[in-house]
């Protein structure tokens, strides 16, 4: 999920003039990158499946929802090692 975020971020940045998707630091750490103020929600789930959010997508704007889809599409069916 990290991993996803960071290239949320990353994809963002690159199609949209350097704007970032959020302003949360990115740190590398020893197993690739991490959002520190995200990383006590889900560091529970270690391995495993995290659970599919309950939320009204419709909320998010269209460029949001295309660099967040296009990057699920592209990298989340691939492990997290």
């Amino acid at each position: 999920m990290q991993k996803l975020c960071y290239y949320a971020q990353a994809w963002y940045c690159a199609l949209y003039d350097g704007s970032p998707l959020f302003s949360d630091e990115i740190q590398a750490w020893v197993h690739g990158p991490v959002i520190p103020s995200i990383y006590p929600v889900y560091a529970g789930y270690k391995w495993s499946t995290i659970p599919k959010a309950d939320f009204d997508a419709s909320a998010l704007d269209e460029k949001l929802t295309d660099v967040l889809d296009a990057v699920y599409n592209t990298y989340g069916e691939l492990s997290g090692g």
